[in-house]
């Protein structure tokens, strides 16, 4: 598998964003400053997302990309070299392309992987099959949401800035307790973006892949 994919879900490391470390109240709602009502709100407002991306990996070293979200059910991750990673996320699947691979892409459903929790039509965080916690804390707040299905077992973690909400980035945590974070960069909401990045045929007549 592309090392870009094998990175993004399943490596571990050390958090990117410290600030996971800075004052999160694992009771939940101490300082009432922010609820999973508001998270939800939030998140089903979102409509286009296009920014920059560090990610940490296990081994130390990090990757970085672009990325572009369209709620609902739509995404693309792709890598800079030297990582050779492109994923794109179309209606119910996920389709994961190795750019220097003459093979077809890998698919999975996307209800079965880490970008479910973003790209979901209707977004329920209280839903007990995947509430985990919420965190928060005096800037920045986390909701702990599970996944069990397929080939990715754990949870993810999405980071907010509390004032006012924002996504800041997350964190795929596999069965085994690795970790692997994303932070976003010079975001840019509610853009026009064009359909073609998400058209997993167009990726694979672009790539001469049958």
């Amino acid at each position: 598998m592309q090392r870009g994919f094998r990175r993004l879900f399943l490596s571990g490391t050390v958090i990117l964003c410290t600030f996971v470390q800075m004052g999160l109240n694992q009771q939940g709602y101490a300082n009432n400053s922010v609820s999973v009502a508001q998270l939800e709100e939030y998140l089903e407002a979102l409509d286009t997302l296009r920014a920059d991306f560090i990610q940490s990996n296990a081994d130390g070293t990090k990757s970085e990309g672009v990325i572009f979200l369209q709620r609902p059910r739509k995404a693309r991750i792709r890598y800079f070299p030297p990582d050779t990673g492109i994923i794109i996320a179309q209606g119910g699947s996920v389709a994961i392309f190795d750019t220097k691979s003459n093979t077809g892409p890998t698919v999975a459903p996307v209800g079965a992987t880490p970008l479910a929790p973003l790209l979901s039509r209707r977004i329920d965080l209280t839903d007990p099959n995947i509430f985990l916690r919420h965190l928060v804390g005096t800037t920045f707040n986390e909701i702990h949401l599970g996944i069990n299905k397929g080939h990715f077992k754990g949870h993810v973690e999405l980071q907010f800035l509390n004032d006012p909400i924002t996504l800041v980035g997350w964190v795929y945590v596999d069965e085994f307790g690795n970790r692997t974070s994303l932070h976003l960069n010079n975001p840019q909401w509610g853009i026009k973006l064009d359909q073609r990045i998400f058209n997993i045929a167009l990726q694979k007549e672009v790539l001469g892949l049958e």
